[in-house]
């Protein structure tokens, strides 16, 4: 009878938590307002509409797990897709239109195969860049923004216009015809539900654990294994995101980051680890070691208990965590977010990355090594943050502009002002190895750079007296805190004096091909037995440059078959002082090159090369009449 009572009572409480669990589900459940606000324009919500949204949000909240892994990934992938969306000029609610909308439709922004290929995306046996968030967000923000500057309108009419594009339904111009209404695209009832939902979700949602999306960006040629090792990272770190890759290796020549989640304590490390293994690879210069951090043990008390201190560069730096803003990290270091932002040169605007470790004291006037080889992607912010140096320094040493962008292989100067007769020198950046084609490649290239002008100089070396290379340390101390050496000095490898043969494939022509309607990188690299590598390399472009008809590109006709190449010896010479254009490059004197010297504008490089400016500026897709010291311009001349 006790048993049977015992029984009977646990099986009521069971029944009475199970129902009050309903209740807080029903009633956690949000209500479609009568107003919604989106990217700061109001939808007026009819009853219809209202019912339409309701039941979307009902099917969410029908699967509570994937709703949480939508949160989460939408907590992870904001930083990464926020600047796009603000160099379209796009309010951050358009990223709830970004995710995959279900399991069975995994790509981003509900891209279908023709969409993407319209909007410039790849999509081939190698890769899916439609299930590339990164990747899809930039091909999507452009063709939003172009949809804006033909007919302004607020954030809900470019979000319709964009919804009535990808569901393949006309679109008209004028702005008065978009209209929220019962019959519009079910997926606007979905972005719409999202949004509630997850702004609903979103305060109270606390994960088990908490990682950042770092985009690792020097993968061209790598498995994501060998990517693994390199960083010492487990491989499930490299998922979900990297659905979009279908081989097992990224391919070479274009821009595919690898996102890979990770704590933020890993952050630092592997972001240090990152940057330590592409300058690696340049040779000469190596620029490792930096930043210096030092995870500081103590913690606060009270709201500052959940601030993570560094030490940067030996200054005092605070890390961000997920969901925390400029305002949160100035209270953090007890500073005003004006100081705050002009400590780490950052705008209101500017987005706050986690894991992201920000300086709480002023920047210091001079680094600690003298020289810097700008890497593939990286900014002048991006230096001054990895060396702790004021930006403005950065600017006046290298007699540079605040907007100017600098170029990969440039030697930035940390400590002084470069002189004015000497000048911009650029580092010699290995070419990514082609993708296998049925065909040997028939421009070659000599990776000896030499200088631009054909003046005498004395033999020299091209890097500084010392570099900075850490030695390797374990991940962390029994602290937790990530354990950074001294650099030591190494004195730098010279440069040989001797070049390697250069083999000169008999018949080797360089043809002009007009592109047509509907051809693309890959099509014409088809025709021609080429690879889109070549493409780009041979004419300045890449994949993210769309090709426009009539435009005319450099193509390297392949050599007759059974025809053998010939092999000229070298003869030894003297290594150059300086090293100003990174890559020689033996073609037929129809396609030749011009570096950019100090003084020269546009106007003065087609005078002295007898074309004109309009050409010049086409052959080398050219946007204004901005050109750099050492900078390579094609000039095309008729045999």
């Amino acid at each position: 009878m006790i048993r049977h009572w015992a029984v009977s009572k646990v099986v009521g409480v069971f029944l009475v938590v199970a129902t009050c669990s309903e209740l807080v589900v029903a009633q956690s459940l949000p209500e479609v307002p009568a107003e919604i606000r989106f990217g700061g324009a109001t939808i007026y919500v009819s009853e219809p509409v209202r019912y339409q949204i309701q039941q979307e949000i009902r099917q969410i909240y029908a699967n509570r797990s994937q709703l949480e892994q939508d949160v989460d990934a939408l907590r992870q992938l904001t930083p990464l897709l926020q600047p796009y969306l603000d160099d379209a000029d796009l309010a951050v609610d358009f990223r709830y239109a970004a995710l995959p909308f279900s399991p069975a439709e995994p790509a981003y922004w509900a891209l279908s195969p023709a969409q993407a290929w319209r909007l410039g995306l790849r999509i081939d046996n190698a890769v899916d860049t439609r299930l590339h968030p990164m990747l899809a967000t930039e091909a999507v923000a452009t063709y939003i923004r172009r949809l804006q500057e033909r007919s302004r309108g607020d954030a809900v009419q470019l979000l319709l216009r964009y919804v009535r594009a990808a569901t393949s339904e006309p679109v008209s111009d004028n702005t008065t015809t978009l209209l929220v209404e019962p019959g519009s695209p079910p997926l606007l009832w979905k972005i719409l539900a999202r949004k509630i939902a997850i702004e609903h979700e979103e305060p109270i949602y606390k994960p088990a654990a908490s990682f950042v999306v770092y985009p690792y960006r020097n993968s061209g040629g790598k498995a994501l294994a060998t990517i693994a090792k390199q960083l010492e990272l487990r491989i499930d770190r490299f998922s979900p995101y990297n659905k979009w890759l279908k081989e097992q290796t990224v391919p070479v020549g274009d821009d595919y980051p690898v996102l890979i989640r990770l704590t933020t304590d890993e952050f630092p490390l592997v972001r240090a680890a990152s940057m330590a293994g592409a300058a690696s690879q340049m040779g000469g210069l190596r620029d490792v070691g930096f930043p210096l951090l030092l995870k500081m043990p103590y913690r606060e008390e009270g709201l500052r208990s959940s601030a993570v201190f560094y030490k940067i560069n030996d200054m005092r730096g605070v890390q961000a965590q997920p969901c925390e803003n400029a305002i949160t990290l100035a209270y953090y270091g007890d500073l005003s977010v004006k100081k705050f932002l002009d400590y780490n040169e950052l705008a209101e605007q500017d987005v706050i990355w986690p894991g992201q470790v920000y300086y709480l004291e002023r920047k210091a006037k001079r680094a600690k090594v003298p020289f810097h080889v700008v890497q593939k992607n990286q900014t002048l912010r991006d230096v001054s943050n990895m060396y702790g140096v004021r930006l403005s320094s950065l600017l006046r040493f290298n007699r540079l502009e605040p907007r100017q962008r600098v170029r990969a292989g440039r030697i930035l100067w940390l400590q002084k002002k470069r002189p004015s007769n000497q000048p911009v020198e650029y580092q010699a950046l290995p070419l990514p190895e082609p993708e296998p084609a049925p065909v040997a490649d028939t421009l070659v290239a000599k990776k000896e750079p030499v200088r631009a002008d054909t003046t005498a100089q004395p033999p020299g070396l091209v890097a500084p007296t010392v570099t900075q290379v850490p030695r390797r340390q374990p991940a962390a101390d029994s602290a937790g805190a990530p354990r950074v050496s001294t650099p030591i000095a190494r004195t730098p490898t010279p440069v040989p004096t001797t070049i390697a043969p250069v083999i000169k494939q008999p018949q080797d022509k360089v043809r002009i091909h007009v592109v047509k309607a509907g051809q693309t990188y890959y099509s014409i690299a088809k025709m021609y037995k080429v690879t889109p590598q070549q493409l780009y390399f041979w004419n300045n472009l890449s994949e993210k440059i769309p090709l426009e008809i009539g435009q005319e590109l450099a193509v390297a006709v392949p050599p007759a078959r059974g025809a053998s190449p010939s092999v000229t010896p070298p003869a030894p010479r003297p290594a150059p002082e300086r090293i100003v254009n990174t890559y020689v490059v033996e073609r037929p004197d129809k396609v030749t090159y011009h570096v950019v010297k100090p003084g020269q504008t546009v106007y003065r490089v087609a005078l002295i090369n007898n074309v004109t400016i309009p050409d010049l500026m086409r052959w080398n897709n050219l946007k204004n009449y901005s050109i750099e010291v050492g900078q390579r311009l094609i000039i095309r001349k008729k045999q």
